[in-house]
């Protein structure tokens, strides 16, 4: 798939992931497509307090599996997956924007630097409480 453009089936998938990640156990605190100034690619940044606890290596085999039991057609390689500390400056501005505009949904933001993350684009997932686990693997 071409990296240069995001396009609206990633957008559509990246929502799916986030769900099912939090219907799994996997709390997500902020989630969104960036395009940092330093990679030139799109990829999948989820934040989530299991980095921040567990280590990013723990983190990637809870998250891998539901990566892979997901329903097909779905267009997300785990290569595409970054995944940071809910702590991070990233996360939290991310976090921070999203509750902006509860309810609203996902858009796109138009800056140019998240937290201390140069980019060329973003697209911002609003997570809604419904999303959000029981803590079960905090």
């Amino acid at each position: 798939m071409d990296q240069a453009t995001l396009v609206t089936i990633q957008i559509e998938d990246g929502q799916r992931l986030v769900e099912r990640l939090a219907q799994g156990g996997f709390s997500v605190t902020a989630a969104g497509w960036i395009k940092a100034s330093e990679d030139g690619q799109w990829f999948l940044y989820l934040a989530s307090p299991v980095v921040d606890k567990q280590g990013d290596l723990r983190a990637y085999r809870q998250v891998n599996p539901m990566v892979r039991q997901m329903p097909q057609p779905f267009s997300i390689d785990p290569f595409e997956i970054k995944l940071i500390g809910a702590a991070t400056p990233l996360a939290q501005e991310m976090a921070a924007i999203g509750a902006r505009y509860p309810g609203r949904g996902p858009f796109w933001f138009r800056g140019d630097r998240l937290g201390n993350l140069a980019v060329e684009g973003a697209y911002i997932y609003t997570l809604p409480i419904s999303s959000q686990p029981k803590n079960k693997s905090e």
